[in-house]
């Protein structure tokens, strides 16, 4: 009989440890999830204040080294340097109105986000399509298209 209780004893022991080992695991994931989130919500913020004041300079410091650029049909493949340039010309001939989130996703697989903005220019009002992808811990800017 008491080895029976032994027993019973040293596998509820275990069944509670386990419990608690996966229950702290979940609550760090959660935590670091909650913090990604929170940083992706804050760099959109950042992206959109950039956007709306044709802020070329703070947008590219987003960026990956290199950058696909699509400007209304026009396409290439730019250094940041060469990036900065189109955007400022961008935004020194299209004064920017508003600017608001349309969509914002991030992969499954957390290498990837993906924004969606609407900009109203005095003209048009574009599309604005950020691609970031994940390198270490910070996203970076690498593709822009304005439609």
């Amino acid at each position: 009989m008491k080895v029976y209780w032994l027993f019973f004893l040293k596998t509820i022991l275990a069944a509670v440890i386990l419990v608690a080992g996966q229950s702290v695991i979940n609550y760090a994931a959660a935590k670091e999830n909650a913090v990604v989130v929170g940083f992706q919500r804050d760099l959109d913020e950042q992206l959109l204040r950039y956007l709306k004041n044709g802020q070329a300079k703070a947008l590219v410091g987003h960026f990956n080294s290199s950058v696909n650029l699509i400007i209304e049909k026009e396409e290439g493949h730019y250094s940041k340097f060469q990036s900065e340039l189109i955007l400022d010309d961008f935004f020194r001939h299209k004064k920017v109105e508003d600017v608001k989130v349309v969509q914002s996703v991030a992969a499954n697989n957390g290498g990837a986000r993906y924004v969606v903005y609407q900009l109203k220019t005095s003209q048009k009002t574009y599309r604005v399509f950020l691609r970031m992808i994940r390198v270490d811990d910070e996203f970076f800017i690498s593709e822009v298209r304005i439609e």
